[in-house]
């Protein structure tokens, strides 16, 4: 399983003793920043150090050599995380990199940081296990975060778990991803989470339907959406309520004025959705209780796209988007 052998790749990493970090920067894009959101999520719940994920070409003016780096890129080449790379580089700050390869490998090892190389081969967004299992492991190493051990076991069986319940083979009546895929596979759905919790979870699934099932998603965290977006829904008469979809991403261990604000939330949106989907974390760890969130929208959002018709491997508006960028290197 990816998860389990990403794991195993951040714990035989050969890294240097040093004094812990004061914060952590992630940089990456796309699939590849997926496990940043959660490490971050999962950092802030541990009481580790300020994680913060960059998705740009520019590293925030604070970060410095008190500071790390963990540079995600699946490809090695992805343009916006070779830029902090090397702003990074030039500020002084100790960096970690992990992919498959490219131009963030032969720079890692030219520069003597540490690399953690993962199987070719993968969508970025596929390898999932191979790019956010390691980063936990690697935040504890540092000296930034506790350990996550007992939580990554727990994450592990429980990933392998929902593997085998939400399977191809197994029924859309005893299968939930497959309900939530027929759920939001024809309507248009505003995917919820709780702010730097499962809101992590919400935005994986965003681009997961964005690009297996090509349909388009919006996302917002309790509780700032009950000041602004939850009126919006009492604008939306000229859409018909069946072709409109919400999804909430909950953990049992919310605050509990979240939680009371999911239910009154949902009371209010109901009658405006053709569906309306609770999601529910599962597990004793917060780390399982997000990636079962990850798991059931991984999956559904790949149903959703046979359900439509899609082809899920395919993603040709990034390939001309890339190509078109090609001519014009950064510099």
């Amino acid at each position: 399983m990816h998860l389990a052998s990403g794991i195993r790749l951040a714990r035989a990493l050969p890294l240097r003793r040093a004094r812990p970090p004061v914060g952590v920067a992630i940089a990456g894009l796309g699939g590849s920043a997926a496990g940043a959101d959660l490490a971050r999520a999962w950092s802030l719940d541990a009481g580790g150090a300020p994680v913060r994920v960059i998705r740009d070409y520019r590293l925030p003016r604070d970060l410095g050599r008190h500071d790390l780096l963990i540079a995600s890129s699946y490809s090695g080449d992805t343009e916006e995380t070779l830029a902090i790379w090397r702003e990074a580089a030039r500020r002084g700050m100790p960096r970690i990199a992990i992919g498959s390869g490219g131009a963030l490998a032969r720079a890692a090892r030219r520069e003597g940081m540490p690399w953690l190389g993962v199987p070719s081969g993968l969508p970025p967004r596929m390898a999932l296990g191979y790019l956010g299992g390691p980063l936990p492991v690697l935040l504890w190493r540092v000296g930034a975060a506790p350990s996550p051990l007992a939580a990554l076991r727990e994450t592990v069986t429980a990933c392998e778990a929902n593997a085998r319940r939400y399977a191809p083979g197994i029924p859309a009546g005893r299968n939930p991803a497959k309900r939530l895929a027929l759920a939001v596979a024809f309507r248009s759905p505003a995917l919820y989470g709780s702010q730097d919790r499962t809101d992590a979870a919400a935005v994986r699934f965003r681009c997961q339907l964005g690009e297996n099932a090509k349909m388009l998603a919006s996302v917002a965290s309790l509780p700032e959406l009950d000041h602004n977006e939850v009126v919006g829904w009492e604008g939306l008469s000229a859409v018909p309520a069946g072709r409109r979809a919400v999804v909430t991403f909950e953990d049992p261990r919310d605050h509990a004025r979240i939680r009371l604000r999911w239910d009154i939330t949902v009371r209010l949106i109901r009658p405006r959705t053709g569906a309306l989907i609770r999601l529910r974390a599962h597990g004793a760890s917060f780390l399982a209780r997000l990636y079962s969130l990850v798991a059931l929208g991984d999956h559904a959002a790949y149903y959703a796209a046979l359900a439509r018709g899609t082809d899920p491997h395919p993603i040709p508006s990034i390939m001309r988007l890339k190509a078109a960028l090609a001519g014009s290197p950064v510099r």
